[in-house]
């Protein structure tokens, strides 16, 4: 009688101790789960984009899509930096790349800003060289990142030696 008192008493500490994980699982509201799941989601959106991504749009003529990959999916893959290692890495060639975009949309400004003066219109060349303005702002944003992301990953060049590069991409990209 003393041993099914005993194996009575184990399987309701068992089950307690059973109730009380599912219960902080529950009460935690997933996110243990929900970060475990964000950061293998980051960890293989990161490699992807390193090993696949930009050499396939290195490899294109299609420079428009460059840029749109570059707009689109920085803010995406940045964020997963909350959850799992900073995409230094990969940061560098995104914001270089959507710097150039915002670069090129300034020349693109100003062509239309010497059009709208050759015109006599000097309210759209005003507009147009504001334009100019800010996108020269905003690449000069993304560079800036670009070379914040790069110094994270590489180090400073002013204040270490040359890093050492494991494969292409770390050549092309350091």
């Amino acid at each position: 009688m003393k041993d099914f008192r005993t194996s009575l008493a184990c399987g309701k500490r068992l089950r307690g101790f059973a109730a009380a994980v599912a219960a902080s699982v529950a009460l935690s509201g997933c996110g243990v789960v929900n970060h475990m799941i964000y950061k293998t989601t980051g960890d293989v959106m990161q490699g992807f984009s390193r090993n696949h991504t930009v050499p396939y749009l290195m490899e294109s003529e299609d420079l428009a899509m460059g840029c749109a990959m570059s707009e689109a999916t920085a803010p995406l893959l940045m964020s997963f930096g909350r959850v799992t290692s900073e995409p230094d890495q990969l940061a560098v060639m995104l914001y270089l790349s959507s710097g150039s975009c915002a670069e090129e949309q300034a020349m693109e400004h100003e062509l239309a800003g010497l059009a709208a003066m050759h015109g006599m219109d000097g309210t759209a060349a005003e507009d147009a060289f504001i334009r100019q303005k800010r996108a020269h702002t905003l690449a000069a944003k993304r560079y800036h990142r670009a070379w914040q992301h790069h110094n994270a990953y590489y180090g400073n060049p002013e204040e270490t030696e040359c890093p050492d590069f494991d494969d292409d991409m770390d050549e092309f990209i350091g």
